[in-house]
């Protein structure tokens, strides 16, 4: 349900000049796997590959999904497991950004 959320915010915010990444993180045994969900659901942000679930381990993720966002000073500033009903809006404060309306994303109402 997130998915298409993240796709979204990803296309609205992440402009060249942009101080935050977004990343998806595979835990898939597969790569191939992985590369074909993030093709089919035209992921415009990188898709990581972690068979061995290193960076689950790492961060303690205990369900899928969960979200962190990493200041930049590589600590946790935010995290979130679980479905989150209004992550646009949450991001948007985290990150420190203004809300821009459909006619600055270069879409028409």
């Amino acid at each position: 349900m997130e998915r298409p959320e993240l796709r979204e915010f990803y296309k609205r915010y992440h402009k060249s000049d942009a101080n935050f990444e977004i990343l998806a993180i595979s835990i898939d045994e597969e790569k191939a796997n992985a590369e074909k969900y993030a093709a089919a659901e035209k992921l415009p942000f990188p898709v990581l590959f972690d068979p061995q679930s290193r960076t689950a381990d790492a961060y303690s993720v205990e369900g899928i999904p969960t979200t962190f966002v990493i200041d930049k000073d590589g600590k946790i500033a935010y995290a979130h497991a679980g479905l989150e009903p209004a992550m646009q809006i949450q991001l948007m404060s985290e990150l420190g950004l203004k809300y821009t309306g459909m006619e600055d994303a270069g879409e028409t109402k």
